[in-house]
């Protein structure tokens, strides 16, 4: 595996692929790159041939992407048997029979038939019984006559040919929507909902630790209790499809609740935060806020299993450390202030003093600036503001203060 930095220098990824199947000694002759499972990264399928003896036998290895440029070698998805005489020269992907599922064409070295798989979803793929035209080189699928669907032209010696696509292999398919592990929630009153898709032929039968559920026939299954769940899927006279495993095991809950440290209110450890006031939604999605408004506020936590827990309501009241806030000569009165708030600085300073009144956002709300040396006393006006945390700054040549100032009442 080699990476790409964005400028066209590649590195190689120590260990992105788990093992080569077979084995070690097999030889990588064709792959192909594609999302073979449907979860948004490109996954990988080779044809392997063996070293010894030489080029005698076939072998297709999927590799699933685990979303950080690593593989897990799935090759058990693949009904396969090749003969030991010859090996694959070409693999290509294509949607064969219109179901939305990747379909493989294997093109081989001549010594054995040329292969067509069909993707039955999850990753999955089944050997189809049609004849393939001959090559020798490379097949590719194209729609020749303009009907819609993918047909099949190839190359042996100096001859070509084309095979139409005259009947969609309609397949039984049951891919799921979830595999293998699966949280269900200790309080999950609606439960975990299955689901293979709905097709107007398709017969359906879920099974829960190998054996059949009573009257659960339709396309989706609501889990309550855990287990190993499958579901069969039957379309027509074709051979049924048993899915792969939904593993459903219980979760417990997250704890939630809420502590107060001066005016930060913190929640509980989870894996992610939802907060509200007064049962609105707010923005914060960390751990602990620093509420700018009095009221009733709750957490959501959510765990890694995606399980959730909603705290009791909070009760939080916005104050100030004192009435009368007295920094480096500076008073700011009264405080918390229903509207006007006065500021009074003794000095002594030289040059420009600045005091400006922002929300916790940063945006200026009023601003002042005086050049007169000594005592300055002058008054901002919040009455028109809502109710919220502000921040005063007083800039001069010595420095900046900054005071916590809270708007509430008319």
């Amino acid at each position: 595996m080699l990476l790409n930095n964005g400028s066209g220098v590649f590195t190689i990824k120590e260990n992105a692929i788990d093992r080569k199947v077979p084995g070690n000694n097999w030889i990588t002759v064709a792959f192909a790159v594609a999302d073979f499972d449907k979860d948004g990264d490109l996954d990988v399928i080779s044809s392997n041939t063996p070293g010894q003896p030489f080029y005698k036998g076939a072998f297709l290895q999927l590799l699933l992407n685990n979303g950080n440029a690593s593989f897990t070698d799935a090759s058990s998805r693949i009904t396969q048997e090749f003969s030991s005489e010859g090996w694959i020269k070409w693999v290509d992907t294509v949607d064969f029979n219109k179901d939305g599922i990747l379909d493989l064409l294997l093109s081989s070295n001549g010594a054995v038939n040329n292969n067509l798989f069909i993707g039955v979803g999850n990753a999955r793929f089944k050997q189809a019984p049609v004849s393939l035209p001959p090559s020798d080189g490379p097949m590719r699928a194209a729609d020749v006559d303009g009907d819609g669907d993918q047909d099949i032209v190839s190359v042996k010696g100096n001859v070509a040919y084309v095979g139409e696509n005259v009947q969609l292999l309609a397949y039984s398919t049951a891919p799921l929507n979830l595999i293998g592990e699966q949280a269900l929630c200790q309080d999950a009153a609606n439960g975990l909902q299955l689901n293979t898709p709905a097709k107007p032929n398709n017969t359906y039968l879920w099974l829960k630790d190998g054996e059949a559920i009573s009257n659960a026939t339709n396309p989706s299954y609501t889990v309550t209790i855990p287990g190993r769940y499958r579901v069969v899927v039957k379309n027509g006279e074709y051979p049924a499809d048993t899915s792969l495993v939904a593993n459903v095991v219980v979760a417990p809950l997250p704890q939630a609740s809420i502590t107060q440290n001066g005016n930060q209110l913190i929640s509980t450890e989870g894996a992610s935060y939802k907060w509200f006031r007064n049962d609105v939604p707010l923005t914060e999605t960390t751990r602990s806020i620093t509420p700018t408004a009095s009221g009733q506020y709750k957490v959501e936590v959510s765990n890694a299993a995606g399980c959730k827990a909603t705290s009791a309501a909070f009760a939080f009241t916005l104050t100030a450390a004192q009435d009368e806030v007295i920094v480096k000569h500076t008073r700011v009165f009264p405080n918390p202030t229903s509207g006007k708030v006065q500021v009074q600085v003794d000095g002594p300073y030289t040059g420009k003093l600045t005091a400006t009144v922002v929300t916790t956002s940063g945006k200026v709300v009023q601003k002042k600036t005086f050049r007169k040396a000594g005592t300055l006393t002058f008054t901002f006006d919040l009455g028109k503001q809502a109710n919220q945390l502000f921040l005063l700054k007083i800039e001069t040549e010595s420095g900046t203060s900054t005071f916590k100032l809270i708007k509430s009442g008319e």
